[in-house]
């Protein structure tokens, strides 16, 4: 049944994840108005670059659970579109963004009685970006 409706539902939204990520955003700007809000939409989280030291990850999710299934043998084929430029950004620059943030939506709250929700996007410039492809062929000449 759900099957039948999800393309209705989905709308302009290109899955459900991001569905889901927008309908939360609107319950939040339509419910939360007297509140200091301030959304933050993070890229794909990797591992840290600095702190507590640099490459540290405690989980399996995102970029770092395929790089440890291809290294433990469990994944042995991908198939990706080496020229997809996945913008990966450190979660320790997500945490700091996000203390800036509440920061500076206090001290705007303080400012005006009414404020609306800000939306951040905290992604990698062009320049940070990591390319699957070197990263294949890195993986590969080093035999890992």
């Amino acid at each position: 049944m759900l099957d039948l409706i999800t393309d209705r539902l989905l709308n302009k939204f290109p899955n459900t994840y991001a569905f889901t990520k927008g309908l939360a955003e609107t319950y939040l700007a339509s419910h939360a108005k007297h509140l200091p809000l301030a959304i933050i939409r993070p890229s794909i989280i990797g591992s840290t670059w600095r702190e507590p030291i640099p490459g540290f990850v405690d989980n399996y999710m995102g970029p770092s659970g395929v790089l440890a299934a291809y290294l433990t043998g469990l994944l042995r084929v991908w198939f990706a579109d080496t020229t997809v430029k996945p913008n990966i950004i450190p979660v320790d620059i997500v945490v700091n963004m996000m203390i800036a943030i509440s920061w500076y939506t206090w001290q705007q709250t303080n400012a005006n009685t009414h404020i609306s929700p800000s939306v951040f996007n905290c992604c990698a410039g062009d320049e940070e970006i990591v390319q699957s492809r070197p990263t294949s062929e890195q993986w590969r000449k080093s035999n890992i």
